[in-house]
C-alpha cells in the first residue's frame, strides 16, 4: 500500500487480530526500474513502514527476493532483466551481476531496522519458493543452487544484515543442502538448532510468531 500515513492504522488492526509479526516483500522491479538507477524515495521509502511497525510494537520479517514470486510479473524482477542473457536464479555470472546492486542496496536499507539495532526486523528471507523445480523433469533451472544461495546471503551479510536468514520452500526442505538457509515452520522459530512442526516441542525454547503475510509494494 503506497499510502504510508495508513500504515500505523493497518498495523494496529493486524495486532488487534492477534498477530505480532508481519512479513513483507520488496519488489525489485519497482526500485530499480532502470539498471543501476535506484529509487527508494517517496512512496517507495521503507523507513516509514519500519517506523510504523516499531510504533505499534510489531515485528517484521523481510522478504526482499531478489525473486519474490508474489503473483507478480517476473516474480518482481525488473523488466530490463529480460535483456540479460543466461539463466536467472542460478550462479550464472550475468545474473549475479544483475542482482548484486539491488541486493546490496536493499540490505543497506534493512540493516538499520534490525532488532539488534533497536528496530522491528527479526528475520530476513533471501529468495522465495526456490524448491519449485525439485524432481520436475527437464526443469530449466535445476535445484538446488547452493553457490547462488551462498552468494546471495554473503552479499546481505557484507552489507550489515546479522539477523537469522530463513527460507520458504514449496516442495522439499533443504535443511541438509549446502548453501540453504535455515528453514522455519510458519508461526514457530526455535531458538536452538533444530526445527520442529508446530505440534511438537513447543515447550523447548520455541518463540511463537503469529504473523500476517503482507505484500508491501511501496
Amino acid at each position: 500500500m503506497p499510502v504510508s500515513s495508513l500504515w500505523v492504522d493497518i498495523f494496529e488492526k493486524i495486532k488487534a487480530l492477534g498477530f505480532n509479526t508481519v512479513s513483507f516483500y520488496v519488489h525489485w522491479g519497482l526500485v530499480e526500474y532502470a539498471k543501476d538507477d535506484f529509487n527508494f524515495d517517496g512512496h517507495l521509502s521503507l523507513e516509514p513502514f519500519f517506523e510504523a511497525a516499531k510504533k505499534t510494537g510489531m515485528y517484521l520479517i523481510a522478504r526482499p527476493g531478489p525473486y519474490i514470486n508474489a503473483e507478480t510479473t517476473g516474480g518482481g524482477t525488473p523488466g530490463w532483466g529480460a535483456r540479460v542473457l543466461g539463466a536467472w536464479r542460478t550462479s550464472n555470472q550475468t545474473y549475479l551481476d544483475a542482482m548484486e546492486g539491488y541486493t546490496r542496496q536493499i540490505s543497506k536499507i534493512l540493516a538499520p531496522a534490525q532488532i539488534t539495532n533497536g528496530g522491528p526486523l527479526i528475520l530476513v528471507q533471501p529468495e522465495n519458493e526456490f524448491s519449485y523445480c525439485f524432481e520436475i523433469p527437464n526443469c530449466p533451472v535445476p535445484w538446488p543452487q547452493p553457490k547462488y544461495m551462498q552468494y546471495l546471503q554473503d552479499l546481505m551479510r557484507e552489507e550489515g544484515l546479522v539477523i537469522p536468514t530463513i527460507t520458504l520452500v514449496g516442495q522439499f526442505p533443504c535443511i541438509e543442502v549446502e548453501g540453504c538457509p535455515l528453514i522455519i515452520v510458519p508461526l514457530y522459530l526455535e531458538t536452538k538448532s533444530s526445527i520442529h512442526p508446530p505440534t511438537t516441542n513447543r515447550d523447548q525454547g520455541m518463540v511463537e510468531l503469529t504473523f500476517a503475510d503482507m505484500t508491501i509494494i511501496p
